[in-house]
């Protein structure tokens, strides 16, 4: 078990200097994305007050996006995105640079 876990890692870490940050914080980007993950988030009150939605662009670049509300996106789907930079950070979970955006302006390609 240990060997795979570090063999995960491993791949992680070579996996990691494809991604790079896009763009200038505060500035706007275009790409186009294909959905990698979605989960919803619940709130206090009922029903869903945040969908967080992951992108990856032909170039391997990761991006993160916390949309308020239930969106109706699927994993697999392309879209021509158009946001600004919100901030770049190194994600917790894969190790790898992802660029936040927000202000997002989604096109089914």
């Amino acid at each position: 078990m240990r060997e795979v876990g570090e063999a995960e890692k491993k791949a992680n870490a070579a996996s990691a200097t494809q991604s790079k940050f896009v763009g200038e914080v505060g500035g706007k980007i275009e790409f186009i994305g294909t959905v990698t993950k979605t989960k919803d988030m619940p709130g206090f009150h009922p029903g869903t007050t945040a969908t967080l939605i992951m992108f990856k662009d032909a170039d391997g670049n990761d991006y993160i996006w916390w949309a308020s509300g239930r969106i109706g996106i699927e994993v697999g789907e392309k879209y021509a995105v158009k946001a600004k930079v919100k901030s770049h950070t190194i994600s917790k979970y894969t190790n790898r640079p992802e660029t936040a955006i927000f202000y997002t302006k989604l096109t089914p390609v």
